[in-house]
């Protein structure tokens, strides 16, 4: 019984992260303007813990390259779909909406372009996308500092930090010129605003507090859920992560609940 409520306690207390809710709010705001939610939301790249899906009451069809056995009965509103990003098994402008946030970063250069215009070939001509990463060279220099830390207490670089590392930086301008370039070929008409998202600073305290008190991160969801709405608000500049929304604007666009 004892080991049941412990394991119950887990799940709960790592089905919401700061940093993941904080990721994903921009995101859940846009969509909360827009009239439906009979939308058939592509989330690539969601990852263990249901992505989008765990921090919104929307049904989504996550893509990732591999699920645990028991992914569906932890996060019954996604349906997992295994695949490649660079090829993904998805049909042609099959989605409403699309998202792929913090998963460019763990590609090589050459393969970013790739993974975007796979976003938009599964995505309606009158859609919604959504690609974010983390960006710019101040973001880089703060994740150095935070896998010194890791490092330092753990003998070892920090796993996802280490790929970031790994990899070149993401400018401002890579990001707009693979979102510009693959909006062009899959929407005729389209409208692209980019956003801050994650206040850098912020960003590196919380998470140098938890890295540093490791003990604190068995309570992280009681510790900063209550003060959410406040974090969610401070994004910068300068950020930890640039997201771009690309509105498709072909007629009906976004009016789904007759589609």
């Amino acid at each position: 019984m004892r080991n049941r409520i412990l394991e119950r306690y887990k799940h709960w207390n790592w089905a919401w992260a700061v940093s993941v809710a904080w990721r994903y709010e921009p995101l859940i705001a846009e969509l909360k303007k827009r009239d439906g939610g009979n939308w058939r939301i592509y989330d690539i790249g969601c990852g263990p813990l249901g992505g989008l899906a765990s921090y919104a009451n929307w049904r989504t069809i996550g893509v990732d390259i591999e699920f645990r056995a028991d992914f569906r009965q932890q996060f019954p509103t996604v349906t997992p779909i295994v695949g490649s990003a660079f090829n993904l098994p998805l049909a042609d402008g099959s989605g409403h909406i699309t998202t792929s946030l913090d998963v460019l970063e763990h590609l090589p250069h050459s393969q970013r372009a790739t993974l975007v215009q796979e976003v938009f070939r599964v995505t309606r001509p009158d859609g919604l996308v959504f690609i974010g990463a983390p960006s710019g060279q101040t973001a880089r220099e703060y994740e150095e500092r935070l896998n010194k830390v890791f490092r330092s207490r753990t003998g070892r670089d920090h796993p996802w930090l280490e790929e970031h590392l790994n990899n070149t930086v993401i400018t401002e301008d890579d990001l707009r010129k693979y979102v510009e370039d693959a909006a062009s070929r899959y929407m005729t008409n389209h409208r692209i605003h980019l956003i801050h998202n994650t206040e850098l600073e912020l960003w590196y305290r919380l998470t140098h507090i938890l890295w540093s008190l490791p003990w604190l991160t068995q309570i992280q969801r009681l510790l900063f859920r209550p003060f959410f709405p406040w974090i969610a608000h401070r994004n910068g500049p300068p950020s930890y992560r640039l997201i771009v929304i690309v509105d498709g604007l072909s007629k009906g666009a976004m009016d789904f609940k007759s589609k």
